[in-house]
């Protein structure tokens, strides 16, 4: 427990967190607000990313060149991103700028003063990402697993909505996360131990919010953990090759983030994984199988991606099937995923920048319990072959299960019986 890290919750409700690592050679903080996306309204989809975006825009009365200019001068490079559940910015600098790298990140909060033509500027910019957007088979999936709400849809909207935004919406929609109740902050690397106290006061400056904080949380699919073959969608594509995504709810109560994040690169992650070597190895049917878990505060979601010949599909359904109801994990791939989980992850100790945002997600964001890399680490640690045979028995069931399919319109109804048997044979 050498780098144990430091939980404050200061005055203004503001959650400030240090991991000091004395061997480390830069300085990282970041802010993670939740909220957002999930609080929009189909109106307003895409104002959270474009908020975001606006953000670098007239900072604490700045205009763009000379905020981006402070930034340059210490040496860093502030980056912004919009999630499902929270929006984050992080700042990675040498330690001598890390008070500096704390003020910048506190003026985020500060009224923006935007003129109409800093928000015209920023509109052309995410209009233009919106543009140039390539619908992906995973936001299909996405789409699919969030029951066709607003939490599923494209987190920078459509141009029609973000054409209509004002900047009277603008301002209101910052006033509405910008809270510092509803934040949190992460401090992580090297910096002078005399600096602890100056960063709490920078950050304990930030005023409460008049308004109060929305305490709505993340609302999960209406038929979270009692799918149907009703929750499957084929889309219609003119594609050579089929797409086919699984995703399977998990429920919290039952699976940690750590044994689902083991089990699937236990099944589809690294070289020897067994859904590798089945379907690229011995079928040659697949050329990878994108695989990943996501959680979110009321639960998560495991998905698997998988491009294949039409010709194919059949021969996939069948070895999924076996994959999802009948194989046994062997006690070799257990190791290997455990392995990674556990004695790899040390690297975390050498990167602030990746601890931050773990520590953002994982206990802030989704609230999970840990307080520093050796504890996260022991999570995995803990995890026994015996219930990680258990975990996949709990998640691969049908009620867990949203099949997605794009195929051409010819295939549609031969890949709609295909996820019929399917769901029949797990």
């Amino acid at each position: 427990m050498k780098f144990l890290n430091q939980e404050l919750k200061l005055k203004n409700g503001l959650l400030l967190k240090l991991c000091p690592y004395e061997h480390a050679h830069s300085f990282t903080i970041a802010l993670f607000i939740k909220g957002g996306c999930w609080m929009e309204t189909r109106s307003q989809k895409g104002i959270t990313h474009l908020l975001e975006h606006l953000c670098f825009r007239r900072c604490a009365g700045m205009n763009q060149r000379d905020f981006y200019q402070r930034i340059e001068k210490i040496g860093g490079f502030l980056r912004g991103s919009t999630r499902r559940d929270h929006i984050v910015f992080e700042l990675s600098v040498h330690p001598q700028y890390a008070l500096e790298a704390a003020g910048i990140l506190r003026d985020l909060f500060a009224p923006n003063q935007w003129t109409k033509t800093d928000i015209r500027l920023e509109k052309q910019v995410v209009l233009k990402e919106i543009e140039n957007r390539v619908p992906l088979f995973s936001d299909q999936q996405i789409c699919a697993f969030f029951d066709f709400s607003t939490d599923g849809l494209f987190l920078s909207g459509t141009k029609s909505k973000v054409e209509k935004v004002t900047k009277q919406k603008l301002e209101q929609w910052k006033e509405t996360i910008f809270k510092p109740e509803s934040s949190c902050v992460i401090v992580c690397g090297k910096w002078e131990e005399e600096e602890d106290k100056k960063i709490q006061e920078l950050f304990s400056a930030i005023p409460c919010s008049a308004s109060q904080a929305c305490k709505k949380e993340m609302g999960q699919p209406r038929s979270f953990l009692n799918r149907t073959a009703g929750n499957d969608r084929i889309y219609l594509e003119d594609y050579q090759t089929a797409m086919i995504g699984l995703t399977f709810d998990l429920d919290r109560s039952k699976v940690t983030y750590a044994e689902a994040e083991l089990l699937v690169n236990l099944l589809a992650a690294g070289l020897s994984a067994p859904m590798v070597m089945r379907f690229r190895e011995e079928l040659g049917i697949l050329e990878s199988i994108p695989a990943q878990c996501v959680f979110y505060s009321f639960g998560g979601k495991m998905s698997f991606e998988m491009e294949v010949n039409p010709n194919d599909i059949e021969c996939l359904f069948e070895q999924l099937a076996q994959f999802f109801s009948k194989e046994k994990i062997t006690m070799d791939d257990f190791q290997c995923a455990k392995t990674f989980f556990t004695k790899t992850q040390y690297r975390l100790l050498d990167r602030p920048d990746e601890y931050v945002y773990l520590l953002g997600e994982r206990t802030f964001v989704t609230g999970e319990q840990f307080t520093s890399v050796e504890s996260f680490i022991r999570q995995y640690e803990n995890i026994t072959y015996e219930r990680i045979c258990e975990t996949a028995e709990e998640i691969f069931q049908g009620s867990n299960l949203v099949v997605t399919a794009s195929t051409t319109h010819n295939m549609a109804e031969y890949v709609k019986q295909k996820i019929k048997q399917f769901r029949k044979n797990i």
